[in-house]
């Protein structure tokens, strides 16, 4: 995925539509995602916010999409999700933590 290459508005442009594409997905449509979970993941490491919110929209839709399938839901939970969502909310719990302590 060439993403990097396009400003930052093409880039939340093109993740939004990816985000809008992973809704209501059928069993028999997977594949069409399936090969790009690991480039969406790599995505929440990404320092602009709306284009993480966009990754963890599709991550929610594809979850919704698939949750009375677990292979599929295997197939989406990745190592590499799973470490970078983590990762995620540990940043986020530290920038609230660190917004509550008063300058000194």
């Amino acid at each position: 995925m060439y993403l990097d290459f396009f400003s930052i508005n093409a880039q939340r442009a093109a993740l939004a539509i990816t985000s809008n594409c992973c809704q209501n997905l059928h069993a028999d449509e997977f594949h069409f995602v399936a090969d790009s979970l690991s480039l969406l993941a790599n995505r929440l490491t990404q320092q602009d916010k709306k284009c993480v919110e966009s990754v963890c929209l599709a991550f929610s839709r594809l979850v919704d999409s698939f949750q009375n399938d677990p292979s599929k839901l295997q197939g989406i939970a990745s190592l590499e999700l799973l470490t970078n969502l983590q990762q995620l909310v540990c940043n986020i719990s530290l920038d609230l933590y660190r917004s509550k302590i008063p300058a000194v």
